[in-house]
């Protein structure tokens, strides 16, 4: 859409909420490609060490993206209520890459949870 169309249009509102549905779009698309990126290098095999430092950015990044996007949508008066929940669980699927790969759960704490979960 060219600048002199959107000068000539009486709203603005409909570019700008397309504008961040796209946005939204394009991030929660980026972040499905980093997680089967994630299970690949990190769930399925041994990653390198330097994937590993790769992934701290890259998922740090992502979550600082997401968020940024969960306090832009939160609004009501948007009318982008069907995102939310995509991006609200995106962050969820994120920080578990995160703790997975760089704060994982030691074995202890995890036979703790299992033996909680599924009393014998």
């Amino acid at each position: 859409m060219s600048t002199a169309i959107l000068a000539d249009s009486p709203s603005f509102s409909p570019t700008l909420a397309e504008m961040m549905r796209r946005n939204v779009e394009i991030t929660l698309a980026a972040c499905d490609v980093f997680r089967a990126w994630h299970r690949k290098n990190f769930v399925l095999k041994e990653p390198s060490l330097e994937q590993k430092l790769e992934h701290a950015v890259d998922v740090r990044a992502l979550l600082f993206l997401i968020r940024s996007l969960q306090g832009a949508i939160a609004d009501p008066a948007l009318p982008l209520a069907d995102l939310r929940e995509q991006v609200e669980a995106m962050a969820w699927l994120l920080q578990d890459c995160w703790l997975y790969v760089h704060a994982p759960m030691d074995a202890h704490e995890a036979e703790e949870l299992l033996t909680e979960v599924f009393p014998e």
